[in-house]
Protein backbone atom coordinates (compact mmCIF):
# COMPACT_ATOMS: atom_id res chain seq x y z
CA UNK A 1 0.00 0.00 0.00
CA UNK A 2 1.10 3.49 -0.53
CA UNK A 3 0.20 6.12 1.54
CA UNK A 4 0.72 10.15 1.57
CA UNK A 5 2.95 10.70 4.76
CA UNK A 6 0.68 13.56 5.48
CA UNK A 7 -2.35 10.99 5.41
CA UNK A 8 -0.21 8.56 7.36
CA UNK A 9 0.95 11.84 9.88
CA UNK A 10 -3.14 12.81 9.58
CA UNK A 11 -3.87 9.26 10.94
CA UNK A 12 -1.53 9.03 13.56
CA UNK A 13 -3.01 12.50 15.03
CA UNK A 14 -6.44 11.77 14.36
CA UNK A 15 -5.42 8.08 16.04
CA UNK A 16 -4.11 9.81 19.26
CA UNK A 17 -7.05 12.42 19.59
CA UNK A 18 -10.06 10.00 19.44
CA UNK A 19 -8.03 7.86 21.79
CA UNK A 20 -9.66 5.88 24.27
CA UNK A 21 -12.45 5.41 21.51
CA UNK A 22 -11.62 4.14 18.15
CA UNK A 23 -10.89 6.25 15.17
CA UNK A 24 -12.02 5.82 11.78
CA UNK A 25 -11.86 7.08 8.30
CA UNK A 26 -11.70 6.16 4.13
CA UNK A 27 -8.67 5.62 2.20
CA UNK A 28 -9.70 7.31 -0.84
CA UNK A 29 -7.31 6.65 -4.05
CA UNK A 30 -7.00 3.84 -6.83
CA UNK A 31 -6.61 0.25 -5.40
CA UNK A 32 -3.53 -0.26 -2.91
CA UNK A 33 -2.52 3.09 -3.71
CA UNK A 34 -4.03 5.96 -1.43
CA UNK A 35 -4.23 9.46 -2.65
CA UNK A 36 -5.83 10.92 0.84
CA UNK A 37 -7.61 9.40 3.63
CA UNK A 38 -11.03 11.24 4.75
CA UNK A 39 -11.43 11.34 9.02
CA UNK A 40 -15.41 9.82 9.65
CA UNK A 41 -17.54 10.36 12.76
CA UNK A 42 -17.17 7.33 14.73
CA UNK A 43 -20.87 6.66 15.33
CA UNK A 44 -20.18 2.81 17.12
CA UNK A 45 -21.95 3.09 21.17
CA UNK A 46 -18.78 1.01 22.20
CA UNK A 47 -15.58 2.47 22.19
CA UNK A 48 -13.83 -0.58 21.09
CA UNK A 49 -15.53 -0.51 17.82
CA UNK A 50 -15.92 1.54 14.55
CA UNK A 51 -18.89 2.14 12.53
CA UNK A 52 -19.32 4.82 9.78
CA UNK A 53 -22.67 5.96 9.08
CA UNK A 54 -23.99 5.05 5.83
CA UNK A 55 -24.78 8.91 4.55
CA UNK A 56 -21.69 9.37 5.17
CA UNK A 57 -19.73 6.77 3.33
CA UNK A 58 -22.44 7.22 0.51
CA UNK A 59 -21.21 10.85 0.07
CA UNK A 60 -17.53 9.53 0.34
CA UNK A 61 -18.23 7.84 -2.47
CA UNK A 62 -20.19 9.93 -4.19
CA UNK A 63 -17.35 12.75 -4.06
CA UNK A 64 -13.90 10.08 -4.68
CA UNK A 65 -15.72 9.43 -8.23
CA UNK A 66 -16.39 13.39 -9.11
CA UNK A 67 -12.28 12.70 -8.40
CA UNK A 68 -11.95 9.95 -10.84
CA UNK A 69 -10.87 8.26 -7.99
CA UNK A 70 -12.88 5.67 -4.90
CA UNK A 71 -13.20 4.36 -1.57
CA UNK A 72 -10.53 1.87 -1.47
CA UNK A 73 -10.64 0.69 2.07
CA UNK A 74 -10.88 2.30 5.94
CA UNK A 75 -8.31 2.97 8.58
CA UNK A 76 -8.97 2.49 11.86
CA UNK A 77 -7.49 2.58 15.14
CA UNK A 78 -6.90 -0.17 18.25
CA UNK A 79 -7.06 1.14 22.04
CA UNK A 80 -5.69 -1.52 23.13
CA UNK A 81 -1.99 -1.15 21.45
CA UNK A 82 -2.63 -3.81 19.32
CA UNK A 83 -1.84 -3.38 15.29
CA UNK A 84 -3.15 -6.65 13.96
CA UNK A 85 -6.84 -7.73 12.65
CA UNK A 86 -9.01 -8.66 15.90
CA UNK A 87 -11.87 -11.07 15.57
CA UNK A 88 -13.99 -8.39 15.34
CA UNK A 89 -12.38 -7.21 12.37
CA UNK A 90 -12.83 -10.19 11.00
CA UNK A 91 -16.54 -10.11 11.55
CA UNK A 92 -16.79 -7.44 9.77
CA UNK A 93 -15.17 -8.30 6.42
CA UNK A 94 -17.82 -6.93 3.66
CA UNK A 95 -15.98 -6.42 1.01
CA UNK A 96 -12.75 -8.77 -0.07
CA UNK A 97 -11.12 -6.01 -2.16
CA UNK A 98 -11.08 -3.54 0.72
CA UNK A 99 -7.66 -2.22 2.13
CA UNK A 100 -7.39 -1.94 5.88
CA UNK A 101 -5.24 0.53 7.57
CA UNK A 102 -5.11 -0.66 11.49
CA UNK A 103 -3.15 2.06 13.77
CA UNK A 104 -2.07 0.59 17.42
CA UNK A 105 -2.60 3.42 20.23
CA UNK A 106 -1.25 2.13 23.39
CA UNK A 107 -3.73 1.98 26.34
CA UNK A 108 -1.95 3.11 29.06
CA UNK A 109 -0.28 6.33 27.10
CA UNK A 110 -2.52 7.04 24.31
CA UNK A 111 0.21 7.34 22.16
CA UNK A 112 0.52 5.55 18.97
CA UNK A 113 2.88 2.48 19.06
CA UNK A 114 2.81 1.00 15.30
CA UNK A 115 0.65 1.37 12.12
CA UNK A 116 -0.13 -2.13 9.80
CA UNK A 117 -1.87 -2.93 6.55
CA UNK A 118 -3.94 -5.51 5.41
CA UNK A 119 -6.02 -7.41 2.83
CA UNK A 120 -8.89 -9.61 3.21
CA UNK A 121 -7.91 -12.79 2.40
CA UNK A 122 -9.97 -15.98 0.52
CA UNK A 123 -9.92 -19.35 3.19
CA UNK A 124 -7.18 -21.34 1.86
CA UNK A 125 -9.57 -24.03 1.08
CA UNK A 126 -11.30 -21.73 -1.73
CA UNK A 127 -8.21 -20.52 -3.10
CA UNK A 128 -6.93 -24.38 -3.57
CA UNK A 129 -4.51 -24.48 -1.20
CA UNK A 130 -4.42 -28.20 0.70
CA UNK A 131 -3.21 -26.50 4.21
CA UNK A 132 -0.19 -26.23 5.80
CA UNK A 133 1.40 -22.78 6.51
CA UNK A 134 -1.25 -20.92 4.52
CA UNK A 135 -3.88 -22.22 6.82
CA UNK A 136 -1.74 -21.61 9.83
CA UNK A 137 -1.31 -17.96 8.64
CA UNK A 138 -4.90 -17.53 7.82
CA UNK A 139 -6.17 -18.23 11.25
CA UNK A 140 -3.25 -15.99 12.71
CA UNK A 141 -4.00 -13.31 10.97
CA UNK A 142 -8.06 -13.61 11.40
CA UNK A 143 -8.75 -13.64 7.27
CA UNK A 144 -6.45 -11.11 6.44
CA UNK A 145 -2.88 -10.93 4.46
CA UNK A 146 -0.54 -8.20 6.04
CA UNK A 147 0.81 -5.84 3.42
CA UNK A 148 3.93 -3.71 2.52
CA UNK A 149 2.98 -0.24 4.14
CA UNK A 150 5.53 2.46 1.80
CA UNK A 151 4.89 5.94 3.24
CA UNK A 152 5.67 8.57 0.71
CA UNK A 153 6.76 12.06 0.38
CA UNK A 154 5.39 14.12 -2.10
CA UNK A 155 2.74 11.39 -3.77
CA UNK A 156 0.82 13.22 -5.97
CA UNK A 157 -3.16 12.54 -6.25
CA UNK A 158 -3.54 10.03 -9.44
CA UNK A 159 -7.55 10.95 -9.98
CA UNK A 160 -8.23 13.38 -12.52
CA UNK A 161 -11.98 15.36 -12.53
CA UNK A 162 -13.70 14.76 -15.60
CA UNK A 163 -15.78 18.31 -16.84
CA UNK A 164 -18.44 17.78 -18.99
CA UNK A 165 -17.70 17.88 -22.62
CA UNK A 166 -13.89 16.50 -22.68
Amino acid sequence: MLLPEDSFRLVCREAAGAFPAEACGLLIGQGARIDRVLPMVNQAADPDRFEIAPSDLFAAHRHARAEGLAVTGHYHSHPNGLAGPSQRDAEAIADLSAWWLIVAVAPDTGQVTGVSAWHPSVPPAAAGYGGGDHRVDYQRNRGFQPVSLLIVRGLKPAGIKKEKGL
